[in-house]
């Protein structure tokens, strides 16, 4: 149902305001914030007001995100044998698949071609 809502706002161009994730240059990670969405895709991002605490939670999350996708990419590296094949990025969308023989509903990360 909300696949098909945000289908509908870039199809119908709605500049739509609805929470959705996409890359904050800001922080330097994608964070899921009110954005306005229509037919080109996130044309604005509002930041909601924060107290002090909450935008250092905010802070704190984006870097540990930012560790996170470094963690992948040297692991990456060193399972390659090189330092120039793929890596995960957080600007790029990220395509979940589902874990083969796992009891949890997970998904594990592909890099994006």
């Amino acid at each position: 149902m909300v696949t098909a809502r945000i289908a509908e706002a870039i199809l119908r161009d709605e500049q739509a305001v609805i929470p959705i994730a996409s890359y904050n240059p800001k922080y330097g990670v994608t964070l899921s914030l009110p954005s306005v969405l229509g037919r080109h895709g996130v044309s604005q991002v509002f930041e909601p007001e924060m107290s002090e605490e909450e935008r250092q939670g905010l802070q704190r999350n984006a870097d540990i995100l930012q560790n996170a996708v470094a963690r992948m990419n040297q692991l990456l590296a060193q399972t390659s044998g090189s330092s120039g094949g793929p890596r995960f990025v957080i600007s790029r969308p990220i395509i979940p698949r589902p874990l083969a023989g796992s009891p949890f509903s997970s998904c594990d990360l592909l890099p994006w071609p």
